[in-house]
């Protein structure tokens, strides 16, 4: 790599100018600790200083006076600007110190700028720590907010349809609809049908169907304090529901359904609401039994872990399926809405599991159980539950062995070379 062959033009907030000259420089902050009758020192590395950049600057010519100008203006505002370094390339933020304009009698038309700048690394901010309890209350905000934008959408497709397609293409449209929402309302007994026509209340069908949803997420079975096997059978009964459009149109959805002349695109459009509907409520169910662990815990990492995964793979669905079936300018709000969703929901996790102290793989000195274990550890059986929590893969709790590896709290007083007698704990 030569310079002759890759210089770029010097600018500095976008005003160009002739370079002449060029030289960096870089130095580090460092603690000399001195003792008596010791040669030398110990140097600590503070780390480095800000980046110092001279450069000069040439201007010549009859209209020199303008171009040197432009320069002058822009070098009297304040803060840090992008200076394009004609050989190392773009300084997000240089931040000018000083710079010194020479002219010279016997060179007419002709002028140096001498700058000088330094780079600048922006401080991290105070005070903007959130709290896992309020990202979790955000995230049910935004889950909110991206449902309302999506059952708008779909609502402006519906409307959008029934006045510009045949009526026999609007009756089978119907016949979808109608039959998305009985198959939803046999997944749920005792649920009320509604009756408003789908075609002509849209929104009264995607409010049906979320409340269908939500009746599902609200079983008797599943609470904030639900084990990570009723998520996965939640995921599990809501993960087939945004085909059931697809299912009626080709009359797979019951034994001895007819197929409904449906046309692919309505159906599409259909199966995009059941989608962000399903992630929207599994975002929901997300962020209260994260708000419960916040306040109590009681999953590992790795099952808070599954909850984002399992909820961003939802979501991540919905937004593929709405950029499918609606038009980039529509589909817009709904997909932004599904990845701040997304963005919360991932934020909020590693909030919780960042509050966690630090787990430690620890060798198992003995046979025993859990109880016996938790007692040499910590000196409280009592927390061989917490054992249990996190660690999930063990099979049989009563059958540990020597040399076996736990994962676990790190205790306060323990050291990599700490070790508790296997004698002294029973």
């Amino acid at each position: 790599m030569s310079w002759t062959t890759h210089l770029q033009d010097a600018s500095f907030r976008g005003v160009r100018f002739d370079c002449q000259r060029t030289q960096d420089a870089a130095r580090r902050d460092t603690a000399s600790l001195e003792y008596p009758y010791r040669d030398g020192a110990d140097v600590e590395d503070l780390g480095s200083k800000a980046r110092q950049i001279q450069l000069t600057a040439v201007f010549w010519g009859p209209d020199y006076g303008q171009r040197l100008q432009r320069l002058l203006d822009v070098l009297s505002l304040p803060g840090y600007g992008e200076l394009v370094h004609p050989v190392f390339g773009s300084v997000p933020r240089a931040q000018l110190t000083g710079y010194q304009v020479s002219h010279d009698a016997e060179s007419p038309d002709y002028c140096t700028v001498e700058l000088e700048f330094v780079e600048a690394t922006p401080a991290d901010p105070l005070f903007l720590l959130q709290l896992p309890q309020q990202l979790t209350a955000t995230l049910a905000q935004l889950s909110q907010a991206a449902r309302e934008y999506g059952i708008s959408t779909f609502a402006d497709a519906i409307d959008s349809l029934r006045a510009s397609v045949p009526m026999a293409r609007q009756l089978a449209l119907r016949q979808v609809l109608q039959g998305t929402l009985g198959t939803l309302q046999g997944l749920l007994p005792g649920s009320i049908a509604g009756t408003l026509d789908p075609l002509l209340a849209p929104r009264a069908f995607a409010g049906d169907v979320t409340a269908l949803l939500y009746g599902l997420t609200r079983q008797p079975h599943f609470s904030a304090v639900a084990g990570q096997s009723d998520w996965c059978a939640l995921v599990d009964t809501l993960g087939p529901l945004p085909r059931l459009a697809a299912q009626v149109a080709d009359g797979s959805h019951e034994a001895g359904g007819q197929p409904v002349p449906a046309a692919a695109d309505d159906v599409a459009i259909t199966g995009s609401l059941l989608q962000l509907l399903v992630a929207t409520a599994l975002a929901d169910t997300a962020a209260t039994l994260l708000a419960a662990e916040a306040t109590a815990p009681a999953r590992s990492p790795q099952e808070i872990e599954q909850l984002a995964s399992d909820t961003r793979a939802a979501l991540q669905a919905a937004l593929q399926a709405c950029r499918d079936s609606h038009p980039v300018e529509t589909a817009r709000p709904v997909t932004e809405a599904l990845k701040d969703v997304a963005l919360g929901l991932q934020n909020a996790a590693i909030a919780l599991i960042a509050a966690r102290p630090p787990l430690l793989q620890r060798r198992v000195e003995a046979a025993g159980n859990l109880h016996l274990q938790a007692y040499r550890w910590y000196g409280d059986a009592g927390r061989a539950s917490e054992l249990l929590r996190l660690n999930p893969q063990l099979r049989n709790p009563n059958t540990l062995q020597a040399g076996d590896f736990l994962a676990c709290l790190r205790p306060l007083n323990w050291t990599p070379q700490y070790l508790i007698p296997t004698g002294s704990a029973c």
